[in-house]
């Protein structure tokens, strides 16, 4: 999930360098809060984050691209995904199912659903892109590993440290003062 908390900091970057949005000093004071809660959680890991910064940054690119094709968003999407059916129809062909199991079953059949499940969130992404400022947009991506984290925590039972609520802070602290100023900048126009 590392990599979804630097997607809304890479956003907010890439929406004032390609986007001309404007980005008050409140509002870098956020995204260094936030940079900084995410800081504190790789430096307490100890590991190269490479992974994280590569997924933030690939889907930052992606929505960028995204933003300033004018592709209608079902259209975009189609392309984008015709080429991965091949790739998908090649790998069940080339690695059939273990033996006694069969496509032409209950979970076999439910496969065609997951497309559905994947490709309406995307779709509704697209269409978002489109209409709301790259930091905005962004900035709605700390949602997602916060809920996954979330239920980690009190589903899963996993670890929760000082250091994890201390990211937290700093990340939502972060998130807040963002909204809270951009809502002030769209108060003022």
């Amino acid at each position: 999930s590392m990599g979804f908390y630097l997607v809304p900091a890479f956003s907010i970057l890439f929406g004032y360098l390609f986007f001309q949005e404007r980005i008050g000093a409140t509002q870098w004071l956020a995204v260094g809060l936030s940079i900084s809660g995410v800081a504190a959680l790789i430096i307490v890991i100890g590991e190269n984050p490479w992974l994280g910064v590569t997924m933030g940054l690939t889907f930052t690119v992606y929505s960028a691209i995204r933003k300033r094709i004018s592709v209608e968003p079902a259209a975009g999407l189609f392309l984008e995904t015709v080429p991965l059916f091949f790739i998908g129809l090649w790998f069940v062909i080339q690695f059939p199912l273990d033996e006694g199991k069969s496509l032409v079953s209950w979970s076999g059949l439910l496969l065609p659903f997951s497309a559905v499940y994947t490709i309406l969130p995307i779709l509704l992404y697209v269409v978002a892109s489109r209409r709301m400022s790259l930091s905005l947009l962004g900035t709605l991506f700390y949602l997602a590993p916060t809920g996954t984290f979330l239920i980690g925590v009190f589903v899963y039972d996993e670890n929760f440290s000082q250091v994890h609520v201390v990211a937290f802070l700093l990340i939502w602290l972060g998130l807040s003062i963002y909204l809270w100023a951009d809502r002030g900048k769209k108060r003022q126009a």
